[in-house]
């Protein structure tokens, strides 16, 4: 008696398909596009290779793709981006549009820039070419930070930086050099009379320093005399004397003599 046999039966091979895979459609042909190129594409480079229907005119295709376009923004599968020139078509990509004039991103790169002080047209510039920001809107950001004290002016020559700038030397000119110079040459004399090195020196003239002064005294002032204005009395005309009544009194004639 035979047994069965226990290996399997050949399986007859598939036959093979000559099947060419679909056509894709026309938006699937552009969302493909779309997707595969980083920067946003124009128009005429989205159609372009693109095969029309027969007896379809050029403007009825055109319209066929903007339509398709239209959608696929509606439905947030591809966004728009605004062209270099406000006339221009929009171009699509499939991120959606960022404006370069992005205040936190532009006022990061002026403080990044200005980690060593520069002139405020350079800042502008380099940042300005970095993050593709209009000109005039990474100058408003700049003139923010400054008025917010996060950009320091430094010196006379309009350099802007990130850190404040230094305070000047009070003892690099004027009297306040002289001054120290001549400090600097008493206490040279102390040391070489003395012995003492100029730490001691230093130490002592910092303990004399930290006495309370005292006051020197104020020599005693005389009030202050004022003149007085001497006002005359007013003029009263000269009486006559007696003599001089009679005399007048012989000269004059008698009425009625």
């Amino acid at each position: 008696m035979n047994e069965p046999s226990t290996l399997a039966e050949p399986v007859a091979p598939s036959e093979a398909t000559d099947a060419t895979p679909p056509t894709p459609t026309l938006v699937e042909v552009l969302r493909k596009r779309i997707a595969d190129t980083p920067a946003p594409l124009k128009f005429r480079d989205l159609k372009k290779d693109l095969k029309r229907a027969k007896k379809q005119s050029k403007e009825a295709f055109e319209a066929e793709v903007r339509q398709l376009l239209d959608a696929d923004v509606l439905a947030g599968l591809a966004f728009e981006h605004p062209a270099k020139k406000a006339i221009d078509p929009p171009l699509y990509a499939s991120t959606p549009y960022r404006s370069p004039n992005d205040r936190p991103v532009v006022s990061e790169a002026l403080l990044r820039a200005a980690a060593v002080p520069r002139k405020l047209s350079a800042l502008l510039k380099e940042v300005s070419g970095a993050t593709k920001a209009d000109k005039d809107f990474v100058g408003t950001v700049a003139s923010e930070l400054i008025a917010a004290a996060r950009l320091h002016e430094h010196g006379k020559g309009k350099l802007y930086g990130l850190e404040k700038p230094l305070p000047p030397d009070p003892f690099s000119s004027g009297k306040n050099k002289t001054a120290l110079a001549k400090l600097t040459e008493a206490a040279r004399k102390l040391m070489a009379t003395t012995g003492v090195p100029a730490e001691e020196i230093v130490q002592r003239l910092q303990a004399a320093m930290a006495e309370p002064t005292t006051p020197q005294p104020t020599p005693a002032q005389a009030p202050a005399v004022h003149p007085t204005h001497f006002t005359p009395p007013p003029h009263q005309p000269e009486l006559p004397s007696d003599n001089q009544v009679e005399a007048q009194n012989d000269v004059m004639p008698t009425v009625g003599a």
